[in-house]
């Protein structure tokens, strides 16, 4: 077996990144020219994965995406109905979006409904460009990554003038990626080891 050595080029981190992030990190409202699409869950899939998500890629490349799951009954009445509530709204946003204010969506079970929406919003949203809404979550609840809005409107057509949009930043929204808290060195801790302490 060869030598072993971690200060080879191929084991150092690299501060460049392949990345590309969505409008730059950006929250709010972001620029015209987005793509959106719908995926499904796989078999591939952890079985605690959303259902589907709706993913957002900007004319750069960068993506953001906000998973959806199909509400479960959780024995509190009125969380189930605002969760139903909140999974067709987003559902009608999406028709309306792309098919116009007076599509209807189709009836069935939950799943049937919702199969047929993705499959119907395909095309129209491989042909669209739109703006979407990003955040990092609520100022309750910051999280470290850039999401879709969770709730409606996230999305509108980019040919809506954009003095009209109805994609205006609430209140309650982290509009700025939280900083990690200052790491400072623990009491008694040393220098990192150099080469000469090997």
């Amino acid at each position: 077996m060869s030598e072993f050595n971690l200060n080879d080029d191929q084991f150092q981190e690299s501060n460049s990144s392949n990345v590309t992030i969505f409008n730059g990190g950006k929250a709010g409202l972001s620029p015209d020219g987005v793509k959106l699409r719908i995926e499904k869950k796989s078999a591939d899939d952890k079985p605690n994965s959303p259902d589907f998500k709706i993913i957002a890629t900007d004319a750069n490349g960068g993506e953001v995406n906000s998973g959806v799951w199909y509400p479960k009954a959780t024995g509190d009445d009125e969380r189930d109905a605002r969760s139903m509530q909140t999974f067709g709204q987003i559902l009608n946003h999406l028709i309306h979006t792309y098919l116009g204010p007076d599509a209807k969506a189709p009836t069935g079970t939950m799943e049937e409904v919702t199969n047929a929406v993705i499959d119907k919003l395909k095309e129209p949203m491989e042909n669209t460009t739109v703006r979407v809404f990003t955040n990092y979550n609520t100022l309750n609840n910051p999280k470290s990554y850039m999401q879709l809005r969770k709730y409606v409107p996230f999305v509108e057509l980019d040919s809506v003038d954009a003095a009209n949009t109805r994609l205006t930043p609430k209140p309650s929204e982290q509009l700025e990626r939280p900083q990690p808290d200052e790491q400072t060195t623990p009491q008694g801790a040393t220098e990192a080891a150099t080469e000469a302490d090997w």
